[in-house]
């Protein structure tokens, strides 16, 4: 239907005056005398105060060493919106229409759409543009992807642009040292692999934008409660929503922002991670069955070999098995599914330099590799050691892109691969030559187009409900194509920085973003094994750890960086395979619940991790809480981060909640619980529909 033009301007008519209605009603935008009021049902939901929209002529210079992202903006000019508006609408749609400093035009549209209220601000012939909403003074803003540091991000200044999330974070020395090694490693409190413009407010509303590029974000007090938000490139797309609950909002946006699909069934079994060999496999693979640990899937990151020493990174990144290493690969793959253990293998969109390679001989003489300005190949390196190079499979390069995906399909389809970790996506050159888009497009939606690809591959030969991928990074198209996430490399550590509390921070933060499913590697995996300093993975982290994952829908284990002997595993000695054990039965004793959550992520969007302030939204310290979590909406998990700690201390939501263990009964507040190694701080919420069989369930372990 056409837009009609209106009969004034927005700057003549009265403060009040109805400027549009939807024809069902449901959208309404009003002139106020500060701004615009925007509502959805009975109540202003937006307001836009005078001078909304910006643009900005701005030249950026995107650095990035070792997958971590540092952006310098300069700003050439910046131009803001003038007050005399021009509207035109019709039953489903309404345009503004404006002018920067009395020259540029710019639109911003409203469009009634089944999922939400989309909108469309645009500003052709700029660099950067952007809005700007008022806030509530007290209201916080979640989501933003998986973020490691902060679950409420109002006050924040920060950027959003997929990148390695860095090495410590700010926990010292470590920090310190690995920036010197390498600046800007360490990361900063806002680095992620998953930045998604996602967010769901405690003010009942929330916001999604389109664009796969970068986000500047500033909900700092200082703004006078407005949140404003600009995107690189001359366009901001994306809807606002309003509902009744925390949970109805994630259940609208999932609606557009994609919803994760089922997984088979031997995922929410117990994946033992092991490199090595096929006798390093074998023996440990006995020893848990005579525990009577039921092993649905192993894991072996170096199936394709391993060129580095003492255990260490990196692995051969060339996509066929290495027969050294496990000998009859297709076969043993095959032995290992008739036993009901299914074999799951590690992939990247990198190749290394090795011209002894077909796949990487072929890819060089077509082209297919992201190119240096000269026009040479981008190699680059590990940073542990400059001799072990690969190059970046153009991925927006569409005959590249095909190359790769049937060179992985034939690799999978011949050898028996039951699924794989996706590594990577983050990590594409900013100073790198792309194919077919500009390159901080091409960086920031390479997470979205390597999600697609294994999309696709899952679909090669029908296979989609037997593969087991699991993604690392996203962006604003992922949840559309993955299905998994692991929330990538921590320090093995029990900290807030990088460690245990952080991985569990990104968990609810990406819950709420939608990604719906997601885990972390167990005992986390980035160990510093360097003369002068050394990080190793302690028994006691390798054991709070697994206390923890027990209770994510996703139970694996990983050795780390580093197989050596200085990084604790859970084979290092017996306590350590009954603390798998233990922990793996108490991980199946709730695989029915998983199945329970997995409907509800399916069919709305709901994360199986959940921050508190979802089902308590009333509660105000749940705002603030990033480092508890519920399982569902019944099971309260407490988890232990201090040293030697046999207790935690915990905040319980104004509920009745019982010990599944003693049956004890506690209500809400403030509670010291106890927590020895190998009994996890977990409480089951006495009125849920689940209560009885979590109690039943759990309740009868020797836990």
């Amino acid at each position: 239907m056409s837009l009609r033009e209106p009969s004034r301007k927005c700057g003549q008519s009265l403060y009040g005056d109805n400027l549009w209605s939807s024809s069902d009603g449901v959208y309404w935008l009003k002139r106020q005398k500060n701004g615009l009021s925007l509502g959805i049902g009975g109540k202003e939901a937006w307001f836009f105060p005078r001078g909304f929209a910006f643009a900005r002529k701005v030249e950026i210079d995107p650095k990035m060493r070792n997958g971590s992202v540092r952006l310098k903006r300069k700003l050439i000019s910046e131009a803001g919106s003038d007050d005399d508006l021009s509207f035109c609408g019709c039953e489903t749609e309404m345009r503004i229409m404006g002018r920067f400093n009395g020259a540029q035009i710019w639109t911003l549209t409203f469009q009634c759409r089944k999922d939400g209220l989309w909108f469309c601000l645009s500003a052709p012939g700029f660099d950067e543009v952007g809005l700007a909403f008022a806030s509530g003074s007290n209201e916080a803003f979640m989501g933003f992807g998986e973020q490691f540091s902060y679950l409420d991000l109002a006050g924040k200044k920060f950027t959003l642009c997929t990148s390695e999330k860095g090495i410590g974070r700010g926990k010292q020395p470590l920090s310190a040292l690995v920036n010197l090694a390498s600046r800007g490693s360490a990361g900063n409190k806002y680095a992620t692999y998953a930045p998604l413009p996602v967010c769901v407010t405690s003010d009942n509303r929330a916001f999604c934008f389109e664009q796969e590029t970068v986000y500047f974000c500033d909900i700092r007090k200082s703004r006078r409660n407005q949140a404003v938000f600009s995107v690189w490139g001359d366009c901001l797309s994306g809807y606002f929503f309003t509902g009744a609950s925390p949970l109805s909002l994630i259940e609208k946006h999932t609606a557009v922002t994609g919803r994760l699909k089922p997984l088979p069934a031997f995922a929410y079994g117990t994946i033992i991670g092991l490199r090595g060999g096929l006798s390093v496999a074998e023996s440990v693979l006995e020893k848990l069955k005579k525990l009577g640990v039921s092993v649905s899937a192993l894991w072996i990151e170096d199936w394709q070999g391993r060129r580095g020493e003492n255990g260490g990174p990196p692995l051969w990144w060339r996509w066929r098995p290495d027969e050294s290493l496990y000998p009859d690969f297709k076969n043993w793959a095959k032995e290992l599914k008739e036993s009901g253990i299914a074999l799951l293998g590690y992939v990247n969109p990198f190749l290394s330099v090795d011209k002894c390679d077909p796949l990487y001989v072929h890819g060089a003489n077509n082209r297919y590799f992201v190119k240096r300005k000269n026009g040479e190949d981008y190699i680059s390196h590990f940073y542990t050691s400059k001799e072990y190079e690969y190059v970046y499979v153009d991925l927006t390069n569409p005959d590249a892109y095909e190359w790769l995906k049937e060179s992985l399909q034939t690799a999978i389809a011949e050898n028996g691969l039951s699924g794989w970790m996706a590594d990577y996506g983050e990590h594409s050159p900013m100073d790198g030559v792309y194919r077919s888009a500009d390159v901080v497009k091409a960086h920031c939606s390479m997470p979205g187009i390597w999600s697609r690809l294994n999309y696709e591959l899952e679909d090669c030969g029908g296979r989609r409900d037997e593969l087991l991928i699991f993604h690392r990074s996203a962006s604003a198209s992922s949840n559309h194509y993955s299905r998994l996430y692991w929330a990538g490399d921590q320090t093995p550590t029990l900290d807030d920085c990088d460690g245990l509390a952080s991985a569990v921070t990104a968990l609810i933060t990406g819950g709420i973003s939608g990604m719906s499913v997601n885990h972390t590697d167990i005992g986390g995996f980035t160990s510093i094994m360097h003369p002068m300093y050394k990080l190793a993975r302690s028994k006691e982290v390798m054991f709070r750890w697994m206390e923890v994952a027990a209770f994510t829908p996703i139970f694996r284990t990983h050795e780390g960086n580093f197989s050596n002997s200085l990084n604790y595993q859970f084979y290092s000695d017996d306590d350590g395979f009954e603390q798998l054990a233990k922990m793996s039965k108490l991980h199946d004793a709730l695989g029915w619940y998983f199945k329970i959550l997995e409907n509800e992520a399916v069919e709305k969007g709901f994360p199986m991790i959940r921050a508190l302030h979802l089902h308590y939204p009333l509660d105000k310290k749940c705002k603030s809480i990033k480092t508890q979590f519920l399982l569902g909406s019944d099971l309260l998990v407490n988890p232990v981060y201090r040293v030697k700690a046999n207790y935690v201390d915990a905040w319980l939501p104004n509920d009745k909640w019982v010990s599944p263990y003693t049956g004890a009964v506690y209500t809400g507040g403030a509670a010291r619980l106890s927590a020895p190694v190998g009994k996890p701080a977990v409480l089951i919420r006495s009125r849920g529909a689940s209560a009885e069989s979590l109690i039943k369930a759990l309740g009868n372990l020797s836990v």
